[in-house]
């Protein structure tokens, strides 16, 4: 199992303080397992802990050493036993998720006159919309002061990794999967002039601004990283 730190520095909005620590958000793509896999293979064998992990959705059930547990929809709180019982810490962007979930820390949406702001937020104490949960654990990761985040997952294709979700979760169609990649594209030239630099671990992607890295390669970064310290 991964290595895992106390959470007890807290930054903004209550959440962990991860300023010198990379962090690898994990949505719900076809490439999820793999990447997991390597990921998590890699740090156990070498005993490394140097990343953090926010996982969404129903991609915890790969993860469950996972640092953090993202999910937008109240309904998924509500559906899920498995989430509630996430023993690391649960974010949601809505209060009626602690209706269902009471661990649950609430991190708000930023509104401008009751409309959602799709855009990656960096001042308030909030987070930006994007329409999908992707978008907001990556705002999330960066408000957890992480200057180096890896993107697991974001492929974009029609399928998730899992089944498709049934009863009153809903799943994307096409065009709502192309409207979230191009928007998502379209804050990375916003985030790395705020010195924030985020990769993509999938090769499966259909995002075209963010820099590929290869998973192994990221792995063996930061286990001589952990090797050097100890040395």
């Amino acid at each position: 199992m991964i290595s895992r730190r106390n959470h007890a520095a807290r930054g903004v909005l209550g959440l962990p303080n991860w300023a010198n620590e990379p962090v690898c958000v994990v949505a719900s793509g076809v490439s999820t397992p793999a990447i997991l896999g390597v990921l998590q293979d890699c740090a156990r064998q070498r005993h490394a802990g140097l990343m953090r992990f926010i996982v969404i959705n129903k991609s915890h059930t790969l993860a469950r050493w996972a640092d953090m547990l993202y999910a937008a929809d109240s309904g998924y709180w509500a559906t899920s036993e498995s989430a509630r019982a996430f023993r690391g810490l649960q974010v949601a962007p809505d209060v009626q998720c602690q209706k269902h979930a009471p661990r649950v820390l609430v991190v708000p949406i930023h509104t401008v006159c009751g409309k959602r702001v799709d855009q990656i937020n960096f001042t308030h104490h909030r987070i930006g919309g994007g329409g999908f949960s992707g978008f907001q654990a990556l705002n999330v990761a960066i408000k957890t002061g992480s200057r180096e985040i890896y993107l697991a997952g974001f492929d974009f294709h029609d399928h998730h990794w899992h089944a498709d979700h049934t009863g009153i979760l809903r799943n994307p169609d096409r065009a709502q999967l192309t409207k979230w990649r191009d928007l998502l594209d379209s804050q990375y030239d916003l985030i790395k002039s705020h010195g924030i630099q985020v990769y993509n671990l999938s090769d499966q992607s259909q995002l075209k601004n963010y820099p590929h890295k290869n998973c192994k390669s990221v792995c063996e970064k930061f286990t001589t990283l952990q090797t050097s310290v100890v040395c």
